[in-house]
């Protein structure tokens, strides 16, 4: 049924007058920038994918041809705002789906993480228009009801798209996500700079994101100090790991720390829910230091890597307060009394604290 299914409008019309070249073939990466913003929609189900083109329409088109995409040529291209190639698309598309991404092709960051959320939020909830939001401002792509697109191809008004969707009096659901390439377009040479800033560590997020995604989750006063007192005894370790010739990289390792209980609400299993998340979000690099911090895996101590780095920095954290193995496996052994599988399991991990402390050729009293 066409009220079930999800297409993709993106548009590439524009002159890209202020960016001094071709917006959609520039390159990011090894790719161009219009193939990024499709792969925001890489692991969402797609029935149709339409492109609306204008300025070098035929190099779009060859370059993207054989992947299944309609094209949309917009002649006017020139003599018409971003709205007219908009309503081209969605009447191309109209009665061939229940909803429609509509994305500007020079919007290439967006993560598909943001697109899967914002197609759960639509089924889960019934407003007509599910925008993303990050930091408090909507962003793209937009995802709007097949209902809505008569309303918005009778708009003749001004504000374009916005003014379209604002007239029609829909009920438009911000959807906040913790993905600051919503809002990232290239419209200009500064605004590619700062994409290109972005792209290059987009496995692993910056302080201020992390803490950004442990809000979002609700994480809670109490975790986020936690964490972020992790995050700067793991920091200081892995400095040390440096110097003692490791292989460890600083900033992975701090946003590991600061994430390492990001599902820690969630009860049992936090670690390995935590990893799942941030694989879901695209944080792959991350995402394995993560589900290690309560259970070290094989290798990881012969490595010394990130994961027993971020393992030991929990370890000798409680709350906020630096503690030694000793104390930490005394408190763990009066906690949990005759429970013999749990004070073997206590054991091992401050064993294995101990043991990355000893590769690392340091004392608890070297670390607090």
């Amino acid at each position: 049924m066409s009220e079930q299914r999800t297409a993709v409008l993106l548009v590439a019309a524009g002159l890209s007058t202020r960016m001094g070249g071709f917006k959609p073939l520039i390159d990011l990466g090894g790719k161009p920038l219009i193939d990024h913003a499709l792969d925001t929609f890489l692991t969402v189900e797609i029935c149709e994918m339409a492109i609306v083109t204008g300025h070098r329409h035929e190099e779009i088109r060859a370059h993207l041809s054989g992947r299944g995409i309609h094209f949309i040529h917009n002649e006017n291209y020139a003599t018409t705002d971003m709205l007219n190639s908009v309503k081209r698309g969605l009447s191309y598309l109209s009665g061939k789906c229940g909803r429609v991404f509509i994305m500007p092709a020079d919007i290439p960051l967006v993560r598909p993480f943001t697109a899967r959320s914002m197609l759960l939020c639509a089924k889960d909830g019934e407003a007509d228009v599910v925008k993303p939001a990050y930091r408090g401002k909507s962003g793209h792509p937009l995802l709007v009801d097949a209902a809505c697109i008569p309303q918005i191809l009778a708009y003749t008004g001004d504000n374009g798209l916005k003014g379209a969707l604002k007239n029609a009096g829909f009920d438009i659901r911000l959807l906040p996500l913790p993905d600051p390439g919503m809002l990232m377009d290239a419209d200009t040479p500064q605004n590619l700079a700062a994409i290109q800033s972005y792209y290059r560590y987009m496995d692993t997020p910056s302080r201020e994101l992390a803490l950004e995604i442990l809000a979002w989750r609700e994480a809670g006063d109490d975790i986020v100090s936690h964490c972020i007192e992790v995050e700067k005894l793991a920091a200081g370790l892995a400095r040390r790991a440096r110097m003692s010739g490791f292989t460890v990289d600083v900033s992975r390792t701090r946003a590991s720390a600061l994430l390492h209980d990001v599902e820690k609400r969630s009860g049992r299993d936090h670690a390995q829910k935590g990893s799942a998340l941030l694989m879901d979000m695209g944080y792959c690099g991350i995402a394995d230091i993560v589900g290690a911090h309560m259970q070290l895996p094989e290798g990881a101590l012969e490595q010394m890597d990130e994961r027993a780095i971020v393992y030991l920095a929990d370890k000798l954290t409680c709350g906020v307060k630096r503690v030694s193995v000793e104390s930490r496996l005394k408190k763990a052994l009066a906690l949990f009394g005759a429970d013999e599988e749990a004070v073997r399991a206590a054991k091992k991990r401050m064993s294995d604290a101990q043991a990355v402390l000893n590769r690392l050729g340091l004392k608890d009293a070297e670390c607090l």
